[in-house]
Formats: structure tokens, C-alpha cells, sequence
């Protein structure tokens, strides 16, 4: 079944927020569509279309976030309630090397 989610992504930075959607888009099983319904300074408001159960996008959030280097049960909470989710950064980014050059906008 297609569930429409509403994704709240707060207090991230620019990359890492275009990061956890990529991820979103082009890693997560079930991924349909998704589309920014409003920004107000670091808050994005996303509509994510998926087939995926909201267990099942946590727990991938959760996995995708500790990859981009976030201590999952410090720096980071993940909510959900029904097809409502929101992730907030609670900690400035951890420190990383600048990613390898990668084609732009393909």
C-alpha cells in the first residue's frame, strides 16, 4: 500500500539535509515520490511518498544518520506518529573530510 508521509527534517545543514533525502530517494525500498512543502530557515517540510512502513523508514533513518556520522542515541532524534515523521539534529555536525568530486546535477 502507497502511504503518504509527512517528513519534518530540522536543524540539519543544507548538505546534510539534500543527503538524507538522497538517501531517502535512491536507497530506501518502497521510495515513490517526494516533494518540499515549505522551508522556514532550517526547517524543511517534505510530502514522501513510499510503500515502506513507518517502522521501516526509522529504522533506515536511523541507519542512514549514523552513517553520515551522528551518534544515533545522542545527536539525533528520530519521531514518528502514524505518517507523521520528524528527525532533528541535536548537535552541531559532526566534523567530516570534504567529499570526493562528483558529477553535479546528472
Amino acid at each position: 500500500m502507497v502511504t503518504p508521509y509527512t517528513l519534518t527534517v530540522r536543524g540539519f545543514t543544507d548538505r546534510e539535509a539534500f543527503a538524507i533525502m538522497a538517501a531517502m530517494a535512491e536507497e530506501f525500498p518502497g521510495y515513490r515520490s517526494h516533494d518540499l512543502i515549505s522551508r522556514s530557515g532550517s526547517i524543511r517540510n517534505y510530502a514522501y511518498v513510499s510503500t515502506a512502513k513507518s517502522y521501516k523508514l526509522e529504522e533506515w533513518l536511523t541507519s542512514q544518520l549514523m552513517n553520515m556520522g551522528f551518534d544515533a542515541d545522542r545527536d539525533v532524534l528520530i519521531q514518528g506518529q502514524g505518517i507523521r515523521i520528524s528527525i532533528e539534529k541535536l548537535v552541531s555536525s559532526p566534523s567530516r573530510e570534504a567529499p570526493a568530486e562528483r558529477r553535479r546535477f546528472r
